[in-house]
């Protein structure tokens, strides 16, 4: 069937009956007034004019299946078909089918627009001059109806609509503003959201709505106020007032009892549990500081069976069910990691985890809980705050705070977006117009209590009184008591010394001074005395920005200031200047009326001068404007910004997947804790332990500095695989830092001293010395080729090629440690010992300020930064810290940790290529390629020459041996036995002495070897040579004239160079001459040896000899003659006989061996090289066969 009825809904009417199956799709010809639509279920197209007559079919097509929109446009009608794509046909033969578009699939909705199809002009438009506030409906004929949106209701004016209170409509903290909307049941409901209250708000925290006094009350922690504001149908959105602003901390969440109005909150800061009356006269600690150690977050309170549920986090999250009187409280028996909000619904405590990323349901009225499940569960979605309302759960992410999600409790898959892309929400409560109040035992005249009337079960109350009062023998009337005895009782936490704690209470039997408070000292052992919420409020006065302090002392709002009503109880609010005060201002902006004259108020994000002028504030001065990264400072307020590989929102900005983990020293061993791991940790390295350590993320690699012996680099992963040695030196590293652009490590030697820079891939090379001195903890920027160390009293930068050095901060202690850099927003942070805090800097030494501070209760050991966290390790309490940078929040990872250092943060963005990943590659360097601001630069290891800016060049390596394609070792630069004697060549004899003999009749060095450059690890300057002593297996330097010192550091005094010069010349010309003596002995015996030979033989056989062509085959190519057998001799110098009769060419390098005849002679001819050029060939022309 198709209906019809009038635009204001009245008349309707079946228009179309007959022959009707599944209608998906009608539109209206205005220009020939007819009804056209799309009939699925018989494949056809019909039309009917608007009278209802002269039906026709227009098309039947299988094309039409599916079909879901249709237009008319001209002559032609248009449908859709989410399978196949746009068609059309003519709209009176039906004729004419086209594919008008054919690659565009799932289209689900077609419209046509045209100036001629919506014409304004029309005659007898009735709404055009009709006076309605929200809606015109025409009528059939003349006339119209004025009509209202759905949350609202039509006034008896028949014009006007106001909000209905009839209608479900929830409430929401949104930064510094309260904003409402319906609940309706279709689509976003962005535009439907209207503000209740957006005056002197800074942040709410939590709120609640009370049915049967029509009000709703909200908590300001920034402010630490509670107040009311009339939210009835009567009296509209007005008349807010604070209800209670007395020594508040942190209220993180309250709730009203629905009967008697009472206040229940959870004061984070104070770690108490408190109840207060609705007008703020009465007011009690229910449960006192030291019922707790761990953090409360939030509360929910079941009036008519008395109990109060906290939930709790810390090492041991937990939920505590209490009774509404705080005498008692007990564990539930539900496992949960990190509760951000509980709600009661239908018996049922709905659990909202942050770190399971799921909400649990657990049932209270069954004893140890009989129901349980998890109901809902999201990735990496941290829940924050809930409401339920007709079976639908709504909630806010911290992560996702521009959204409102809901889902049905009936099915957990249909998550609904409620409202998208708005200001953050803190907090949500809904009115429920179809709530119904049940009466209990402190209905009537406040249960009889003079003071609070507190249920503790369906049918029993009990009367409390205020902080101060005792509560007499009939236990309803309440006395204020002045002994110290009756404050203790009332706090719980006195001594027979001790009075009513003035301070703050902060944990077990401890209580600070007010003066102590947010003086940026940790005076209670939780911090709560420094936390970011209690510490960052500017006020000018007691009151606070936006309040006005009466004479007595109290606080109400400024906006109650000079309005012809006294609201303080003094009346001091009112004053005979209040009406003239803003006479005659000089305001750019406001004038506020004040008793004592005029005060000038600017806009937000602006501040007022003395002229009365507002002036724009750059918000990114303080505190980096509580931006995460970066701060742009805005007309009239600032815009925070994010590196493009994190997911901004809001001030934070938010790293992508995985999540990160830490890695860390505990007693020397690298341990790991992974956040999603339930904090769990593993012990990397089970076998080495380190003094230090960095990570190529990218693979895996660990690289560390053995705690056993410092001088050892070492590699290893985390999947325990053996540590190899990747370079020993005679040295003492302390502190390393790896970089993943140019695969260099940065070393610094704290026995040299020096600040060293290795090539990962040549370390056998050696390494480039940077600077010669002790060097601390190093972090590098490789993105902005920069390194920062700590020296001495400073904090030091420069490039990573050791140039444009300078310092950045100055200290006034040398017990600094812990560098560590936040590469996206470019702050860095340490740890001072000497004065006991964290504190940052940007890059250039600017906005330098304490992040933390320990005071006698926190020993900072290890810090590290990421995203909007600070993470850092604790002595005193063996702890891992998570600390929020914006909000200044705290919470311990894990506990039990010993003496733990070298925290780093591990994430595959930290070691982002970034937009030069090729910069080292464009270089082509042999060696080090050393990253700068600029690109990057070639470098070589120390003592190396750098060719062509590129190619670095051994200083062992002679030219002739480079030629050569070979590389000799050259002989250590300390005494030696002399050269061999040269071997003169004899005018008449044709012998050729072999090298191999001269080589063994000299022998190995005795006193020095030469070792390759990378063995040997002194850091010799000034020109000075490293060596390598045999007999006292050492290093040491071998120095230029007028330098002496173990690392030719010293220079010597000009008396010592004459001696040192005439000294060296005796020494020469000695050694000159036992040289020659040497040589002309071995030339004696070499004679010798060849006469006696010659003489033994008498007659000569025929001899089979031995000739290598070489690759060559004329008469004059070099010949190696031998008697057979031979006596070969081998590299090692061991001289062995070998039977060469079944040698095969094959084995012997492709050398062709021969038969010949040969005279004695040519018995001591060597084989030499045709490409050697150290020896010479003496062959007797007269012996060649």
């Amino acid at each position: 069937m198709i209906g019809r009825a009038d635009l204001d809904g009245r008349g309707r009417i079946k228009f179309v009956r007959d022959h009707v199956g599944h209608v998906t799709a009608m539109a209206v010809d205005f220009t020939t007034n007819r009804l056209y639509w799309a009939d699925i279920l018989f494949h056809k197209l019909e039309s009917i004019g608007l009278n209802g007559m002269d039906r026709k079919i227009i098309l039947y097509d299988d094309r039409l299946m599916g079909a879901v929109s249709i237009a008319l446009f001209e002559d032609k009608i248009y449908w859709t078909n989410p399978s196949h794509g746009v068609y059309s046909a003519n709209k009176f033969t039906g004729r004419d089918v086209q594919e008008e578009l054919s690659e565009i699939l799932s289209i689900t909705s077609l419209i046509i627009m045209h100036p001629m199809l919506q014409n304004e002009e029309i005659k007898d438009n009735s709404c055009s001059s009709a006076d309605c506030s929200d809606m015109c409906l025409p009528t059939n004929g003349p006339g119209h109806r004025c009509a209202c949106p759905e949350d609202k209701h039509l006034e008896s004016n028949n014009r006007t609509c106001q909000i209905s209170f009839q209608v479900p409509r929830a409430y929401c903290g949104a930064r510094k503003q309260i904003q409402q909307f319906p609940l309706l049941s279709v689509g976003y409901q962005d535009n439907l959201i209207g503000t209740v209250i957006e005056e002197n708000i800074e942040r709410i925290s939590s709120l609640d709505v009370s049915h049967k006094h029509g009000i709703l009350v909200y908590s300001d922690i920034q402010r630490d106020f509670i107040a009311r504001v009339n939210i009835s149908d009567d009296m509209g959105f007005s008349n807010e007032k604070i209800v209670y602003s007395k020594d508040l901390h942190s209220v993180e969440k309250l709730q009203l009892d629905a009967v008697t109005g009472n206040i229940y909150w959870v004061d984070v800061g104070k770690k108490t549990v408190e109840v207060a009356s609705l007008n703020g006269e009465y007011h009690r600690v229910l449960i006192p500081s030291s019922h707790f150690v761990q953090r409360l977050t939030s509360l929910a309170v079941a009036v008519m069976t008395g109990h109060l549920y906290l939930s709790l986090v810390g090492v041991y999250p937990t939920i505590l069910s209490c009774t509404l009187d705080g005498v008692s409280c007990l564990p539930l028996s539900v496992e949960v990691y990190h509760p951000n909000d509980i709600v009661l619904y239908e018996g049922r405590l709905y659990i909202a985890d942050g770190d399971y990323n799921a909400v649990q349901i657990f049932s209270v009225e069954v004893p140890d809980g009989g129901y349980r499940k998890v109901h809902w569960q999201g990735y990496n979605r941290d829940l924050t705050r809930m409401a339920i309302y007709n079976d639908v759960l709504y909630w806010t992410e911290e992560d996702s705070g521009t959204s409102l999600f809901s889902v049905s409790l009936r099915n957990n898959q249909e998550e609904t977006i409620v409202l998208h892309d708005i200001i953050p929400l803190s907090s949500i409560v809904i009115w429920n117009p179809k709530l119904t109040v049940v009466e209990n035992a402190c209905s009537r005249n406040n249960g009889g209590c003079s003071h609070l009337c507190l249920q503790v079960s369906q049918n029993s109350r009990v009367c409390a009184c205020s902080d101060g009062f005792l509560l007499q023998k009939d236990n309803t009337s309440c006395i204020e008591c002045k002994e110290t005895s009756c404050l203790c009782e009332t706090y719980g936490n006195c001594s027979s010394i001790q009075t009513e704690c003035d301070g703050l209470v902060c944990d077990v039997s401890q209580c600070i001074p007010s003066e102590a408070i947010c003086d940026e000292v940790l005076d209670c052992k939780d911090g709560a005395d420094e936390e970011k919420s209690r510490c960052d409020q500017t006020t000018i006065t007691d009151c606070g920005e936006g309040l006005f302090e009466c004479d007595s002392g109290h606080c109400i709002l400024e906006l109650l200031v000079c309005n012809g009503q006294p609201d303080c109880a003094d009346a001091s609010d009112e004053g005979h200047q209040c009406e003239t005060a803003c006479t005659d201002h000089h305001c750019d902006y406001k004038c506020v009326s004040m008793p004592y004259g005029s005060v000038c108020r600017c806009r937000q994000g602006y501040q007022v001068q003395t002229n009365g002028s507002c002036q724009d504030i750059n918000e990114c001065e303080a505190d980096n404007g509580g931006c995460s990264q970066t701060c742009v400072n805005t007309e009239g307020g600032r815009l925070c910004q994010c590196s493009p590989d994190f997911i901004s929102s809001n001030s934070s900005c938010i790293p992508p997947d995985p999540l990160p983990y830490l890695l860390f020293l505990e007693q020397g061993l690298i341990t790991r804790y992974d956040s999603d791991n339930r904090g769990e940790l593993v012990t990397v390295s089970a076998s080495k332990s380190f003094v230090a350590f960095d990570v190529d993320i990218s693979t895996g690699d660990i690289f560390g500095i053995s705690s056993e012996d410092p001088k050892l680099l070492l590699r290893t992963n985390q999947n325990r695989q053996k540590a190899e040695v990747l370079l020993r030196r005679s040295a003492k590293f302390a502190f390393m830092a790896y970089d993943w652009l140019g695969r260099n490590l940065y070393l610094s030697d704290i026995a040299t001293p020096a600040l060293i820079v290795c090539p990962l891939k040549h370390l056998k090379e050696g390494c480039l010395s940077l600077f010669h001195e002790e060097t601390g903890s190093i972090v590098l920027h490789p993105l902005k080729g920069l390194m920062f160390w700590l020296y001495d009293d400073a904090l030091q930068r420069s490039t990573m090629s050791g140039e444009k050095r300078g310092s950045v901060v100055d200290f006034e202690s040398i017990m600094i440690s812990s560098l560590s850099l936040d590469q996206f927003s470019g702050f860095l942070y340490w740890i001072d010992h000497y004065r006991g805090v964290i504190d940052s800097c940007d890059m250039n030494g600017h906005n330098r300020k304490t992040i933390l501070k320990g005071g006698h209760l926190m020993r900072f050991l290890s810090v590290a930064v990421f995203g909007d966290h600070l993470y850092f390790t604790e002595e005193n309490t063996h702890s891992l810290y998570k600390y929020n940078r914006l909000t200044g929040s705290r919470q311990a990872l894990t506990s039990d940790l010993d003496f733990s250092l070298h925290l780093k943060v591990i994430h595959p963005i930290l070691q982002n290529q970034g937009p030069r990943p090729d910069v080292c590659h464009r270089r082509s360097c042999s060696h080090l390629c050393l990253v700068t601001p600029e690109g990057a630069v070639c470098a070589c290891p120390d003592g190396w020459d750098l060719i062509s800016g590129k190619i670095c060049k051994s200083p062992y390596v002679s030219t002739s041996a480079t030629n050569m394609n070979t590389t000799q070792s050259p002989p250590r630069a300390s005494p030696s036995p002399g050269p061999p004697q040269k071997i003169p060549t004899p005018s008449t004899t044709t012998l050729t002495p072999l090298l191999s003999v001269i080589n063994s009749t000299l022998g190995p060095p005795t006193e020095t070897s030469t070792l390759p450059v990378s063995l040997c690890n002194l850091l010799c300057i000034n020109g000075g040579t490293c060596s390598y002593s045999e007999d006292k297996k050492m290093d040491y330097c071998i120095c230029q004239a007028g330098y002496t010192g173990t690392y030719c550091n010293e220079e010597e005094p000009l008396e010592d160079l004459s001696r040192s010069s005439s000294h060296t010349h005796t020494s020469i010309t000695v050694g000159v001459t036992l040289c020659c003596f040497l040589l002309l002995l071995l030339i004696i015996g070499v004679l010798g040896y060849m006469k006696y030979k010659r003489d033994k033989i008498v007659t000569v056989s025929e001899i089979v000899h031995f000739r290598p062509l070489l690759d060559k085959n004329n008469e004059e190519a070099e010949e190696l003659v031998s008697d057979f057998p031979e006596c070969i001799s081998h590299r090692n110098g061991n001289q062995v006989y070998e039977e060469v009769s079944g040698i095969d060419s094959e084995d012997h390098g492709g050398l062709s061996w021969q038969y010949s005849t040969m005279s004695v002679d040519s018995a001591f001819i060597s084989h030499v090289d045709e490409n050697d050029n150290l020896t010479s060939q003496l062959i007797s022309t007269n012996q060649k066969a």
